[in-house]
């Protein structure tokens, strides 16, 4: 908050952190900064034995095969886009479910899986959908930290069970059952074993389900290193006992095909008695992947070809370093003191030592269109289909990448340098360094690479920031019209949404006014979408920097939503938020996916603006780290691409691409206004979108700018009934009602205007002081029809006393002005649409407004009445339930088509519903 010009206390803070946290460390890190410590003299090498990387030896490289699926599906240009589903690439799942399915006794089908980045993500998934107050789920000890690390960040309790050593690690059941209890919802089961090396018996896991059973408890099978096996025993997959007990299945490719750094791995439903679909999992599972990052989709692409080709030869190689070097390392632990090694490894890439000193202890949009597209019938070949939806320029033949960018993933995947995981989790610095740069270049002051984190897509980045905003009793402000996942990560995370306006009259800018009557102490960030998605619109740097004063005043950080920069093609240049980063904290959040038409790489960031260090000194940015610690990073040989990407990238690309933007854009703009119901308020400036209005019957909310074309008053009828009520009442004002026909360039449609909405007070606000006041009551000097007056809710006894600054504010009433006048420019807010004797009518309770404005420069399309086209009420049956509805006229021009679509959103290139990270 501000106090003379001086902030007393910047209301964000960084989230505190959960108990458990404090124990839970990142093995990767741990291992980094080992590494990290070391001289660069030393002589000796550096073994890590970290982070069950394979990849980070010359003996464990991926098959060639894989390799090449991967740069078929990049150079075949398909895959550029989002991914059509939110659950993956239909090609990947099924795949995927015949790869699990030779395990199984039964088949899994496409339906059951769901893409993950990694299988870090797939367990992020399923602890989140789990968590409820009071819940609890318990994981193995020794186990992997990962599980204990998502659950602290959702406050969902862990119990621990204990692994016999002596027994093969296998899992205590007996302690499982004493452990578990009401609230107890899961077992986690890691076979083969991370860390301790082991492969469970068939036996032993129909005990582990049986247990499950009898708790009522579904079972987590981590099978990450499934196959992964070189003893005795085979590997069986706790899917096969899911007749018994409900199971999700949660792997990868990362191991069994040394590449972790590709991010990519599934979760699975092994559940053939349908349990999980009726007790709402499998549902929940679905609504968190529309919320969340997918991995790159030409990822996705190749896995039915990494799949199908990869020979027995490379994975016989593979165990066979494995169980050597397994071998090995278990009879050179013998020499070590003070370590004992219980059980010889028998899979995985782990084994266990104990140091005998201290023991061991809502609705997706793209589902909707995706949904859409299959309705329509195959064999409608006359018919056309365009992609009109999500923000997805890469749909669109017009739209491809270049080339250099192309050449920089496929040398960063032929150079086998990123198959690794990444061992920072902001991101590889080269690509953090970039970013900065790139960055910087638009900015009155250097960024650094710690100042950048690598996200999976914008999404990511949402996900991020939300997530360690989000506190008890914690609000932000979002702007509407807004991206509609803000809306929805807010709500995952239990943070407080509140929306102001957008201002369609001045280019879709803030309503300061409204931020600052929306936010309380709670209040801890606002945010801003600039180029402006879905309205289009290019803030100036004059606004941005009334934004930040905005913010500074109120003490919360701006969060700048910048994923369209520099996709502007009107008159203003761009300007980031971050240039104002010096009156109040920014958040950028960006990515490649639209300047370089590849949003399906999920390839973003998250970028830091502090320059006087307020995120640090509230604990923002190590609340930040903290939360990229325990997600998923984006494919290693993406960020190891970036350097190049963003160096090479020549400018005509980019001008060629906002030529297109340019052209496409007006195009839109000129043909809706041939669509009756359609308004557009402005002329789309930037980005891929522009704003429309819709109206129709039963919609409210509008807010158009209008001419009056006519006006006419209509006589009212005293409603008082009954002769005794004439004589004892005084008489009643009869209603002023005026009917008038308003409009712009697109269309005509009847407005009622009511009692004080015909003649109103024309007020201004003035700031003045005592010489003002005292120069008025003398002289009047507004003439004789004026009148100053107090602002309401402001208490004093003299008006010398409304101080407001160096001053105070006051009204001037200048008399009283016809609005309704032909000719007269209104803005009408928050207007609805009424139904009279079938017909469309225009209206403004008591919840809108009516404004008077300065004269607009169009000319009003008189011959497209809105208020002629008649609807009809008919009853429809609808299993047995009795529903009325309005009847639109049986011939429909095929102009009015999208009219009848209730989605306001118009895509700049084809006209329809818009939305894309």
């Amino acid at each position: 908050m501000e106090n003379n010009g001086v902030i007393s206390r910047w209301v964000f803070k960084g989230k505190e952190k959960p108990k458990a946290t404090s124990s839970v460390q990142n093995i990767r890190e741990i291992v980094n900064s080992v590494k990290e410590s070391v001289r660069n003299e030393e002589p000796r090498p550096i073994v890590p034995l970290g982070s069950g990387d394979p990849s980070s030896f010359p003996s464990f490289r991926t098959a060639a095969v894989a390799e090449d699926a991967i740069v078929n599906a990049l150079r075949s240009r398909t895959y550029n886009t989002y991914s059509p589903s939110f659950l993956g690439l239909f090609p990947a799942r099924r795949a995927v479910a015949e790869y699990l399915s030779r395990d199984l006794p039964y088949k899994l089908s496409p339906e059951n899986v769901c893409i993950t980045a990694g299988c870090k993500q797939a367990i992020q998934y399923v602890i989140a959908v789990l968590a409820s107050p009071k819940a609890n789920i318990l994981i193995p000890r020794p186990g992997f930290p990962g599980y204990e690390s998502q659950a602290s960040l959702r406050n969902f309790e862990v119990r621990k069970y204990d692994l016999i050593p002596e027994k093969g690690w296998e899992v205590d059941l007996e302690a499982v059952e004493s452990l578990a209890d009401d609230n107890t919802v899961a077992m986690v089961i890691i076979n083969p074993g991370n860390p301790c090396g082991n492969n469970y018996t068939h036996h032993h896991l129909f005990k582990v389900a049986e247990t499950a059973r009898k708790l009522g408890i579904m079972v987590i099978a981590d099978e990450v290193y499934a196959h992964l096996n070189f003893g005795d025993k085979p590997f069986v997959s706790m899917g096969a006992f899911a007749s018994v007990v409900p199971v999700v299945t949660l792997g990868s490719i990362s191991k069994r095909w040394m590449v972790p750094g590709w991010r990519l791995g599934w979760l699975a439903i092994n559940d053939p008695n349908a349990i999980l679909a009726k007790t709402g999992v499998v549902e929940s599972i679905k609504s968190y992947a529309k919320e969340t990052s997918d991995p790159a989709t030409f990822i996705q692409a190749a896995i039915p070809e990494i799949i199908e080709k990869t020979g027995e030869e490379f994975f016989s190689r593979t165990l066979k370093i494995l169980k050597e070097n397994a071998d090995l390392c278990y009879e050179r632990i013998k020499d070590i003191p003070c370590f004992t090694c219980p059980y010889k490894p028998e899979a995985s890439m782990f084994l266990v030592g104990n140091e005998k000193v201290n023991a061991a202890s809502s609705i997706s949009i793209r589902k909707t269109l995706m949904s859409l597209i299959e309705s329509v019938s195959k064999d409608d070949i006359q018919s056309k289909m365009i992609p009109l939806g999500h923000g997805d320029p890469s749909a669109f033949p017009c739209f491809r990448t270049t080339a250099s960018a192309q050449r920089a993933i496929v040398q960063a995947v032929n150079s086998a340098n990123y198959n690794s995981y990444c061992p920072n989790p902001q991101g590889l610095l080269p690509a953090r360094r970039a970013v900065a740069e790139y960055l910087s270049r638009d900015l009155p002051y250097k960024l650094s690479p710690q100042n950048v984190y690598i996200t999976i897509g914008c999404a990511q980045a949402i996900e991020c920031i939300l997530a360690v905003l989000a506190s008890p009793k914690a609000n932000i402000l979002l702007p509407r019209p807004g991206f509609p996942g803000y809306t929805s990560t807010a709500a995952l995370h239990h943070l407080e949404v509140r929306h102001f306006d957008l201002l369609p009259e001045n280019g879709w800018e803030v309503d300061l006014q409204a931020v600052e009557s929306l936010s309380d102490h709670n209040t801890v960030a606002m945010v801003i979408i600039n180029p402006g998605n879905p309205c289009g619109n290019v803030y100036t740097h004059h606004h941005l920097f009334k934004v930040a004063e905005t913010a500074r005043k109120l003490g919360i950080m701006v969060i700048a939503d910048e994923v369209y920069a520099h996709l502007n093609f009107g008159d203003k240049p761009f300007v980031p938020m971050a240039t104002f980063a010096s009156l109040a904290p920014v958040i950028t959040l960006g990515s490649i996916s639209k300047r370089w038409i590849v949003p399906g790489w999920r390839l973003g960031w998250l970028v830091t603006n502090d320059p006087n260090g307020i995120l640090a000194k509230t604990g923002v940015v190590e609340s930040i780290e903290s939360y990229t610690k325990v997600t998923c990073e984006p494919a290693t040989f993406i960020q190891g691409a970036i350097p190049e990407i963003i160096e090479n990238t020549e400018e005509e690309f980019f001008s060629k691409t906002i030529k297109i933007l340019k052209d496409t854009a007006g195009i839109c703009y000129d043909r809706i206004k041939e669509i009756p119901c359609l308004v557009c308020p402005n002329k789309p400036e930037g980005s891929m979108f522009l704003m429309v209005d819709q109206l129709k019957p039963g919609t409210s909310g509008h807010t158009l700018t209008v001419k009056v074309v006519s006006s006419k008053p209509v006589k009212s009828v005293n409603t008082r009934g009954g002769r005794s009520s004439m004589l004892l009442a005084r008489p009643s004002r009869p209603t002023r009602i005026a009917e008038c026909l308003v409009g712009d360039e697109t269309g005509t449609i009847i407005f009622t205007a009511r009692n004080g909405q015909v003649k109103v007070l024309q007020i201004c606000t003035l700031k003045g002081n005592d010489k003002t006041i005292k120069l008025f009551n003398e002289n009047k000097m507004y003439g004789v029809n004026t009148w100053l007056i107090w602002r309401p809710g402001v208490k004093t006894e003299s008006l010398v006393n409304i101080r407001h600054d160096s001053g105070f504010l006051v009204d001037l009433i200048i008399g009283k002005v016809d609005l309704m006048n032909p000719g007269a420019t209104l803005i009408l807010r928050n207007a609805k649409i009424d139904m009279f004797k079938g017909s469309m009518r225009l209206a403004v309770d008591k919840w809108g407004r009516i404004e008077p404005t300065e004269p607009v420069d169009f000319e009003v399309k008189e011959d497209n009445n809105l208020s002629l086209v008649e609807y009809e009420l008919v009853n429809v049956v609808e299993e047995n339930a009795n529903l009325q509805c309005l009847k639109l006229p049986e011939v429909i021009p095929s102009s009015d088509f999208l009219a009848m679509l209730n989605w306001p959103i118009i895509d700049a290139f084809n006209l329809f519903i818009s939305r894309g990270r």
